[in-house]
């Protein structure tokens, strides 16, 4: 009960950590500065940190958004009726993986989603309802900032948060434990940001190769999904290619065919280098584990879980790991699953 009323402010955490995890890299490169005798204070590099993030989302922001809203506003002409069928289609292959996985889906409501997230004319309503909570959106990013600064300034500070709930004996463990906690975080919360970036830049650049106009939504929306490990790639291209035909339902059949085909072979090539190139380097040289071990871990966790644990399976099971090694050592199981941690 306390949890849920304290929602918020743990979601903030949760937010506040992810940031000072992706900024830790850079505040540890100002920290060590000398010029002279002049050393750069812990407050102002992690002041700096916090500026450059703001500074960095603020103009994604800013180019972003107008895009979209433009992209949102074509978008709302299209004619959704006419691509029923198609999602029937699509919803077919989703319920099948999702049986595959142990996945519970419900085919009825998945359509409904994806008819309810195209259906694009209620755009205004959604800028009403963003303005209305633009207090509540205030408080979240001065709190988020607010911590994300101590968070960076204090390096110590979650350790000693964690030692006044976790006994003294442990303290000594703990002390190992969470060094190679934040780095393993750091890099793997960067390389998820790379990998979204990346599957975004490829999926538009595909797309403005074939001749497609309205690519950001379609990119955009392709690159986040893919943080759903196995469903995430299909969701995103599923819908890449219904909004990339959904553009051209004016073209000869067999030009929309062929269309299609393109947009499959940009989904499909993109989805290779995701899984050959980016895949590896950051969820196996990130966390230190086999492709194997963590295709096993991803797969127990959307069994048990469903998407959510599918998405954070590899970094609670890297944090499992690095806890196992101190406090679970003598079993060897947890000494084969965590020798190169």
């Amino acid at each position: 009960l306390t949890v849920y009323y304290l929602r918020n402010l743990i979601a903030f955490l949760f937010a506040s950590l992810f940031f000072a995890f992706v900024g830790r890299p850079l505040a540890q490169k100002l920290k060590s500065i000398h010029i002279g005798r002049f050393r750069m204070p812990d407050f102002l590099a992690a002041g700096l940190v916090v500026l450059i993030q703001i500074g960095v989302v603020s103009g994604l922001i800013m180019i972003i958004v107008p895009l979209l809203v433009e992209e949102i506003r074509l978008w709302s002409n299209v004619d959704i009726a006419s691509l029923t069928t198609y999602l029937d289609e699509q919803v077919s292959v989703y319920s099948r993986l999702a049986e595959q996985y142990n996945i519970q889906l419900n085919p009825k409501q998945l359509k409904e989603s994806l008819l309810q997230s195209l259906n694009l004319n209620k755009l205004g309503d959604a800028v009403n309802s963003l303005a209305g909570g633009l207090g509540s959106m205030l408080i979240a990013i001065f709190s988020i900032v607010f911590m994300t600064f101590f968070f960076l300034k204090e390096e110590g500070l979650s350790q000693t948060i964690l030692y006044s709930v976790i006994h003294s004996r442990h303290h000594e463990k703990l002390d190992r434990i969470l060094p190679k906690t934040k780095v393993l975080l750091s890099r793997y919360f960067i390389g998820l940001l790379l990998q979204v970036s990346i599957v975004a830049s490829l999926v538009a650049i595909g797309l403005r190769i074939i001749g497609i106009e309205q690519i950001l939504l379609i990119a955009l929306f392709a690159g986040f999904i893919n943080i759903i490990p196995y469903i995430g790639p299909f969701i995103g291209g599923s819908v890449g290619i219904l909004l990339g035909a959904a553009q051209n339902l004016d073209l000869p059949v067999n030009e929309l065919v062929v269309l299609i085909g393109y947009l499959a072979i940009v989904f499909s090539c993109t989805q290779l280098i995701d899984n050959f190139v980016l895949q590896p380097l950051i969820y196996s040289n990130s966390v230190n584990a086999h492709p194997l071990e963590i295709f096993l871990v991803i797969t127990a966790a959307g069994t048990l879980t469903g998407v959510g644990g599918m998405i954070v399976a590899v970094p609670v099971y890297s944090l499992f790991r690095i806890v196992a090694k101190e406090f679970l050592s003598e079993f060897q199981i947890v000494q084969n699953l965590t020798r190169d941690v």
